[in-house]
């Protein structure tokens, strides 16, 4: 989103709270439960086709949103001058002003955030991040969780859609596992997490990016993730929760009105 930064200031601001990580090509990421390791359970195939899973174990790490925010504070904004530089060259180019459409506009999107008048896009990464929603018990899916973990073998075995998209691009792949053995609480009844392990999952998240990418694409998966998705919705854009929740899985009338009314009373 237009909120984002380049990876590498991403990695330079997490030092001041996270500055034990080591900055490689397979770092030491975070989770509620503590780092993961560094060795992937699987590697697979060149660039595009590189699915990571990651595990946790145990050590140390933030435990609340105050280390989070330590964080904003050494972000760089967009470089306005990297984009105007840009501009220049696109009102030199052979062609109707305008006339490459969106694709003018991410250029200068990513010469913004990449601080370079000639942004690239030479290493893609797409990380998507996997997790179990406790919510499913109030019976807001079409599907079991189990099948969360079934679509993370599919990524694995190259099955799934954005496999085929991250081979087309040559994008890396890498797929994160958020303890699904152990899903989150049910927010229509409880807070999903206390702050300790939201602050823990988020600094987990932003330790998925390093300096060796010039190009981050993030995903989640997971079911009962568009329910979640809705509540956090209503509750920053307000509205109705008929507003915020569709079918995700396939759910319709009165599976849909459930699922709705949990969105709403929480």
């Amino acid at each position: 989103g237009r909120g984002c930064c380049p990876p590498q200031a991403l990695v330079r601001g997490s030092e001041q709270v996270f500055d034990s990580l080591h900055k490689n090509a397979h770092l030491e990421l975070l989770f509620p439960c503590g780092a993961l390791d560094l060795a992937p359970k699987l590697t697979a195939g060149r660039r595009g086709l590189n699915e990571r899973i990651y595990s946790p174990m145990a050590t140390e790490i933030p435990s609340r949103f105050e280390d989070i925010r330590k964080i904003f504070d050494h972000l760089p904004g967009p470089d306005l001058g990297a984009a105007s530089l840009v501009a220049q060259r696109e009102a030199q180019l052979t062609k109707p002003a305008g006339s490459l459409g969106r694709l003018e506009e991410i250029t200068s999107w990513m010469a913004k955030w990449q601080g370079s008048a000639t942004p690239r896009a030479d290493h893609p990464r797409v990380a998507v991040f996997a997790a179990n929603h406790g919510v499913c018990d109030q019976g807001v899916s079409a599907f079991p969780q189990a099948v969360t973990a079934q679509m993370v073998a599919n990524f694995v075995n190259q099955g799934a859609a954005v496999n085929q998209l991250c081979a087309l691009v040559d994008a890396d792949l890498r797929v994160f596992e958020m303890q699904l053995e152990q899903p989150t609480k049910d927010f229509s009844l409880e807070p999903v997490m206390s702050e300790e392990e939201c602050a823990h999952a988020i600094a987990y998240g932003m330790m998925a990016v390093d300096e060796e990418i010039d190009l981050l694409c993030l995903g989640e998966m997971g079911i009962g993730n568009t329910t979640s998705a809705a509540a956090l919705a209503l509750s920053l854009f307000g509205g109705t929760a008929a507003d915020w929740t569709g079918a995700g899985t396939g759910v319709a009338g009165s599976d849909l009105q459930r699922k709705t009314d949990v969105v709403q009373r929480s």
